[in-house]
């Protein structure tokens, strides 16, 4: 860990290191212009955000998903 970290902000460990629980975030959409993001556990956020993910439309509706969660042309 970086001594400037350590010194200024009074860290006690790394992030890989750390205990804490990460967290993610989770697309609030409530029109065109007025989006939020709602903090939530990792863990919730890769379910909801895998589950909302969307195709696409017009030209994307060719493209499909592989394994590897990249975009691919069939």
């Amino acid at each position: 860990m970086p001594i400037l970290r350590k010194i200024k902000y009074g860290y006690n460990s790394c992030i890989k290191c750390s205990t804490v629980q990460q967290v993610g975030g989770v697309q609030i959409v409530n029109h065109k212009s007025g989006n939020e993001i709602q903090i939530v556990s990792k863990d919730l956020a890769e379910k909801i955000n895998e589950l909302s993910d969307r195709p696409g439309y017009g030209i994307s509706l060719g493209m499909q998903k592989n394994k590897g969660k990249k975009w691919k042309r069939f």
